[in-house]
């Protein structure tokens, strides 16, 4: 019978003197955020060099480790912020990695007979090892046997018609996420946007996986909000409101309530401005 090949590692190196932007990540949550750091990269390295992290498994993580959800989206969000992750790899695959994790992977599995690589997942270049092989998403091939290869043929073992067909599903809407023009679009640029044309709301300083759920949302709505002029003018339009700035009542809006899909399209409709400040410059590319 096959033996498994060991994809995780059983250790991992970790810098007695850590990296700037891990010790800005403790300065802002103390030991909190060192252990949820810890855990997080030990849970990376126990499945490879990389980490799906979705919905399920952020629900699971918080309630393992006791994190409220919101404060794990807010570190989650920060980590992206200071590039600890990949944000581009999570908006794109829903996966946790980053260019240090899958080096010290690769420097670590240098005795191994073989180390799989996925190449959409890929941070690093000039991998010349010869015991690397590089798969796409698209093979249709279980990697994972004793050896890698067929003894007779000396090509990867092909899966059963079940397992098969499990991948020809997920390839398809893989294909259709990577298609997508969103594929191009970073979510974490609106953060400078947001900070600079709206001035008289409170600053943010990281965007959540909630606002990239709910600002892809909108971009399917409004296709034309892939580009980021047109965020340029809705943040702008946002400051002409008196109501939602503030000057009228006590309600203030924020970055969340904003990219709300429901109350965007209020906004862009001019329901939260008085006549003289309304702006339809945007209908005519609709």
């Amino acid at each position: 019978m096959a033996r498994p090949q060991k994809e995780g590692l059983d250790y991992f190196p970790m810098d007695v003197d850590w990296d700037r932007k891990v010790k800005i990540f403790k300065a802002k949550y103390g030991l909190l955020g060192i252990g949820f750091l810890t855990t997080l990269l030990q849970t990376i390295y126990r499945e490879g060099y990389y980490y799906h992290w979705d919905e399920d498994e952020k629900v699971l993580f918080s309630s393992e480790h006791n994190i409220e959800i919101e404060l794990l989206d807010e570190m989650v969000a920060f980590a992206f912020q200071k590039e600890v992750f990949s944000q581009q790899l999570h908006f794109r695959y829903q996966i946790l990695s980053s260019n240090g994790i899958q080096k010290r992977f690769y420097q670590t599995t240098y005795k191994r007979e073989r180390v799989v690589f996925i190449e959409e997942y890929l941070l690093l270049e000039d991998l010349n090892r010869s015991n690397v092989v590089i798969v796409s998403l698209n093979d249709s091939y279980n990697w994972v046997s004793d050896t890698g290869n067929d003894t007779a043929t000396g090509l990867p073992t092909p899966e059963s018609t079940q397992r098969k067909e499990k991948k020809r599903k997920e390839k398809e809407r893989r294909e259709e996420k990577e298609n997508s023009p969103l594929s191009n679009f970073d979510p974490q640029k609106l953060l400078t946007l947001y900070n600079f044309y709206l001035p008289s709301l409170n600053g943010i300083k990281y965007i959540t996986p909630e606002h990239t759920e709910m600002i892809t949302r909108i971009i399917k709505l409004y296709p034309e909000y892939l580009h980021y002029d047109k965020w340029k003018w809705y943040f702008e339009h946002v400051e002409k409101s008196k109501f939602l700035i503030g000057m009228k009542k006590s309600f203030k809006a924020d970055f969340t309530w904003l990219v709300t899909p429901a109350n965007f399209i209020k906004v862009l409709n001019g329901d939260y401005h008085d006549q003289e400040e309304k702006d339809y410059s945007h209908v005519a590319d609709f």
